[in-house]
């Protein structure tokens, strides 16, 4: 005869299913909180590489609209200094510049003003105001005091363009405008 009551060993087969069941389930709870914590890490290290690129590619794009438009002020400033004295053969003495000769550097600080740091932009708007007041003042082969004055007025403007797009761009070296020094004789 054996000494287990009945019901001792009817309970001990019914737990073992129920135990193998809790067993189960609280394995796949563990396993399901360790994937949704590697998921949410997976996630967040997506979204910093994703925004690490999208700051490479917007910082593309202003390195791009920069030289662009750098350059085009350049090329609209040396326009106005042949024009000013009658080195292009655009136009007869005394003549303006033809009409739309800053169009090309106008679309190029459009561009800018998208991608360019406030200061930059506001920057680039007076140089190109200052380039085009020089140029719309210009005549073909006469230059003058205004001419020169004007002429100052927006290789300074171009010079405070240069250092802030140096400083947006983390540019190395020196940051500051070219000192010229007076040699005294």
């Amino acid at each position: 005869m054996s000494t287990t009551p009945l019901w001792l060993t009817l309970l001990v087969a019914a737990l073992s299913p129920v135990s193998a069941l809790f067993g189960v389930w609280l394995t796949q709870r563990r396993a399901d909180r360790r994937e949704d914590a590697t998921f949410t890490r997976e996630l967040a290290r997506e979204r910093a590489r994703w925004q690490r690129e999208d700051q490479a590619r917007t910082f593309e794009h202003r390195r791009s609209a920069y030289v662009d438009f750098y350059e085009s002020l350049r090329t609209m400033g040396v326009r106005v200094h042949n024009h000013g004295y009658g080195l292009s053969d655009e136009c007869d003495e005394g003549e303006e510049l033809p009409f739309g000769w800053q169009t090309d550097t106008w679309i190029k600080l459009q561009h800018l003003e998208m991608y360019a740091s406030p200061q930059v932009a506001e920057l680039a708007s007076n140089a190109y105001s200052t380039t085009y007041q020089w140029g719309f003042g210009a005549r073909h082969g006469q230059f003058g005091a205004t001419y020169h004055g004007d002429e100052e007025v927006a290789d300074v403007a171009k010079a405070a363009l240069l250092q802030a797009i140096r400083a947006d761009l983390n540019v190395p070296g020196e940051t500051g405008a070219p000192h010229i020094s007076e040699s005294s004789e």
